[in-house]
């Protein structure tokens, strides 16, 4: 009871308005504290369920302003601390958490469009000193002003700017008046000033050519007014060499808002005549906006002239731009409480797929992903990804996910990361621990997303993710943890192709077209005992995805010596298509036949440690045409085949380990032989554990459908990794044995009579 009384009076102090932040400080500390020590969830459950959880998310909700008092930020700081440990209670009890002004407030955090990000003050200096009346070089890309790019324009600007024109220059500057150029974009992310980024809005132009950009005024917010291009240049200076020709300027009597002018002021460290529009008129001083430079500026009323009509804006268009420094956005005001965010939102989506499914409502995919694009800061990145991770362990959101593009975003985090280092430090990963944490999340999403959706594994493998993984297993150390996660991602990438055995046929059917129909087209139905692979996921509809496991699912060829000394029949389509183990080859004359992609299929099939057979005469569609061939030409092409396994690969093949068929092409109306047509059946043994290469040293492996070049390295890497496989698999089959034959052992044990 005592103890219950000083919980409640620490909530009470934490959820009273007029107690000071330091006092609410105190009592979540302490607080924290006693949830942290306690090892049941009856007291956390207890005080969910109280006035504390508001008073929490309030505290939460007030981060989202940028907050001066360094206290306040440590008490929302602990706050996400307490809440976060509510979110690790059983799903039935944190229901309360699970709506949508919470996850909206958490989501703030991680939205680089919400307050809670802003240009910190030094920004602006930082820009000021090395752009501020300087002529640079840019990139330009015109942005058309829109509710978008002008609530952010208003955001970064405390609402400063008064006139806002109807686009926006962003610029990619640099600096090449230094001895080594500048990159201003780059220097404020190095700086911690800015993260990378982008402006918001649609482009209206973009141009690869390099402009000359003076920028005359640095606002808040990374933005600035500029004269942008060598003609608006030469037209400033155009402009104010003729203000400065006229002798006597005639004063503006009656000046109105909205009239332009010519006024007397200083700009840019220097007195002189420009062209100017009236802002607003307070006893005797007139406030101009000056529409050549993009100053805002206060002169007296007898500095104020009128406008010679040759330089009307009707004839002379301003020539100032709004411009943004391009690549930036706004970093968070504390790194810290975006961390503890996403703590929450790991918590929330592991515990309840109602809270995934919330998510992607409330465009957390697209947060998210943002995040994965722009944020520099690993430890940061490494919680959003541990998100990601929860969400793609969910079936339903598996689509979702591969939707949004977050395939190659992982896979490009790891490319970066394996590109650093210099040449002679190849072989090993410079990362520090939370980037390392970052690249066992990525792993670990790819394999979630892999294991659940045949069309994703066809994507890894176009976007070169077996290799990427590769490179990173040879820069890692084998007792590392990241390791692991990578032999992992590889074993259920392998491990969703595995053969299934076909029953042969036991007898022979005596009736032609009985013969065709047992090698007819695969059945539709998946489930189907002839199907060659076996996918335990979900099936893939498109046939551009399937380029890694063959153009469609196949059957077991029907045995030499029960068909095929009789021939194929023109026309028939068989049970055949191209995969690990058959390889089609369409060329209808031995003269369109490549020696060496032969040669290179061959090589593949041998590194498998399978095998397979190589058909000349059947096309992609898996129809029989039959390759023309004279009696002369067909013993030519045995004595090449020959030739080429001693010559083009290394170690050389034995004769055992290969062999030649020439099958006869049967017309299906006649039922004889096709004068000079046959297929060709080349088929190569494979055995496991040998590296083959091709004579120049080159190695290839065989991936579904396709002949893939790879390592001796990345060659070895797959042969453990097979291996492995196959041991898992045998040491399950005996161990279910063991545990047959003790079951067995039990029954049969009668005890012994006397």
């Amino acid at each position: 009871m005592e103890s219950c009384s000083i919980i409640n009076y620490l909530i009470d102090i934490v959820d009273t308005k007029y107690i000071c932040t330091s006092g609410k400080l105190a009592s979540l500390y302490i607080l924290n504290k006693l949830f942290l020590k306690e090892t049941r969830t009856n007291l956390l459950v207890k005080c969910l369920n109280t006035e504390l959880t508001p008073a929490l998310l309030t505290m939460i909700d007030s981060g989202l302003n940028k907050v001066n008092d360094p206290l306040d930020t440590v008490c929302i700081s602990v706050a996400m601390e307490i809440l976060s440990q509510f979110s690790k209670l059983p799903v039935c009890s944190i229901q309360c958490l699970i709506t949508e002004s919470v996850f909206l407030k958490l989501l703030d955090y991680l939205n680089s469009g919400s307050n809670f990000y802003q240009f910190p003050s030094n920004a602006k200096r930082e820009l000021t000193e090395i752009c501020e009346g300087k002529q640079l070089l840019g990139k330009v890309k015109t942005i058309s002003m829109a509710t978008e790019p002008l609530d952010y324009i208003h955001r970064h600007t405390q609402h400063k700017l008064k006139r806002v024109p109807d686009k926006i220059k962003v610029c990619r500057l640099m600096d090449t008046q230094r001895e080594e150029d500048l990159d201003i974009c780059q220097h404020l992310i190095n700086k911690q000033l800015a993260w990378p980024g982008s402006f918001p809005g649609e482009v209206v132009n973009d141009t690869d050519d390099w402009e000359n950009i003076i920028v005359t005024q640095v606002l808040d917010g990374c933005m600035f007014w500029g004269q942008v291009g060598e003609n608006a240049i030469k037209s400033v200076f155009d402009i104010q060499r003729q203000l400065n020709d006229i002798e006597d300027h005639v004063q503006q009597s009656n000046v109105l808002v909205g009239d332009t002018v010519v006024v007397y002021g200083e700009i840019m460290g220097s007195h002189c005549f420009l062209r100017a529009q009236v802002l607003s008129c307070d006893g005797g001083r007139v406030e101009v906006f000056a529409i050549d430079y993009g100053y805002t500026l206060k002169v007296l009323d007898r500095h104020v002239f009128m406008l010679p009509e040759k330089l009307n804006t009707k004839f002379v268009k301003r020539k100032i731009s709004l411009c943004s420094v391009d690549g930036v956005s706004p970093p968070p005001y504390d790194e810290s409480l975006s961390h503890n965010a996403a703590a929450i939102l790991v918590n929330l989506c592991k515990q309840s797929v109602s809270a995934g499914e919330l998510l992607e409502k409330l465009d957390g995919i697209q947060i998210i992903k943002n995040v994965l694009l722009e944020c520099p800061k690993p430890k940061v990145t490494a919680q959003v990804l541990t998100i990601l991770l929860n969400l793609s362990a969910c079936y339903g959101m598996v689509t979702t996910i591969v939707k949004a593009g977050f395939l190659e975003i992982l896979i490009d985090m790891i490319s970066s990361y394996c590109e650093r280092g210099s040449e002679d430090e190849v072989d090993s990963l410079h990362a520090t621990n939370d980037e390392k944490l970052l690249l066992a999340r990525c792993v670990m999403c790819l394999s979630n997303l892999i294991s659940r959706n045949l069309e994703t594994r066809s994507q890894f493998y176009k976007q070169q993710g077996v290799d990427k993984i590769n490179e990173l297993m040879i820069k890692v150390e084998r007792n590392d943890p990241l390791y692991y996660f990578c032999v992992k991602l590889l074993r259920v990438y392998l491990g969703n192709y595995q053969i299934k055995s076909v029953p042969e046929p036991t007898e022979l059917q005596n009736s032609k077209n009985d013969k065709i129909a047992q090698r007819r087209t695969c059945p539709k139905n998946k489930n189907s005992p002839d199907q060659l692979f076996n996918d335990e996921f979900d099936s893939d509809s498109d046939p551009e995805s399937q380029n890694i496991h063959g153009k469609g699912c196949s059957s077991t060829p029907v045995p030499d010596n029960i068909e095929r000394s009789q021939g194929y029949y023109l026309g028939e389509r068989l049970n055949i298509y191209d995969d690990e183990q058959h390889e089609l080859c369409p060329q209808k004359y031995v003269k369109g036949i490549h020696v060496l992609s032969f040669a290179k299929h061959v090589c593949g099939m041998l590194n498998t440690g399978h095998g397979g057979t190589i058909y000349f005469g059947v096309d992609e569609n898996s129809e029989v045409f039959g390759l023309e061939l004279t009696r002369d030409e067909k013993d030519r092409f045995r004595l090449g085949v020959d030739q080429h396994m001693f010559s083009k690969i290394s170690p050389a093949l034995l004769h055992s380990q290969f062999s030649i068929k020439d099958v006869p092409v049967i017309d299906s109306n006649t039922g004889q032989s096709v004068p000079n047509h046959y297929v060709i059946e080349i088929n190569v043994r494979g055995s496991k554990g040998s590296i083959y290469t091709m004579i120049d040293g080159a190695c290839y492996y065989r991936f579904g459908s396709d002949t893939c070049k790879i390592s001796r390295q990345e060659l070895r890497q797959l042969i453990v990794l097979e291996d492995e496989t196959s041991y898992c698999t045998d040491i399950m089959k005996l161990l279910r044995e063991k545990q047959q034959l003790i079951q067995e052992l039990r029954l049969t044990d009668t005890p012994l009579t006397p």
